[in-house]
């Protein structure tokens, strides 16, 4: 999800823009709505997300397909998370994967057989990430 901000930035932006449209000549105003309207569709998306999110939350743990997951890649916002048998780990916070990229390995995706085979099936490595979710069959 997006930073906390992000719905205070965007209020201030189309605040911004409504002045704006209120002020400036009338050849300008076209312009001024398609901002507004691109700045109102991200706000949507947002919104789309966040619903997204909550939405699939139960007992306080996430519960996401594995093309769910792959919406949780670590990018425009969305937290960076990975599953390995079945559970869904938070890496956002891992100075290793800072990048999103260990080993090949990128969030958003099911890394049961390459966790198998990189730490022989080893899973005390994941108990310092913060389990967020399962994995579920549809």
């Amino acid at each position: 999800m997006r930073n906390k901000n992000f719905l205070e930035e965007k209020f201030i932006e189309l605040n911004k823009l409504k002045s704006m449209i209120l002020t400036y000549p009338e050849e300008y105003k076209n312009n001024l709505v398609e901002v507004m309207e691109r700045v109102c569709n991200q706000i949507n998306s947002y919104l789309d997300e966040v619903s997204f999110y909550n939405k699939k939350r139960e007992n306080g743990l996430i519960q996401l397909t594995e093309n769910e997951l792959a919406l949780y890649n670590g990018e425009n916002g969305m937290p960076a998370y990975i599953a390995v048998d079945g559970i869904i780990y938070d890496i956002g916070d891992v100075p290793q994967l800072k990048d999103k990229n260990h080993i090949g390995v990128k969030a958003g995706a099911d890394y049961s057989e390459v966790f198998k085979k990189c730490h022989n099936g080893d899973k005390s490595i994941l108990s310092k990430l913060k389990v967020v979710g399962l994995i579920t069959i549809v």
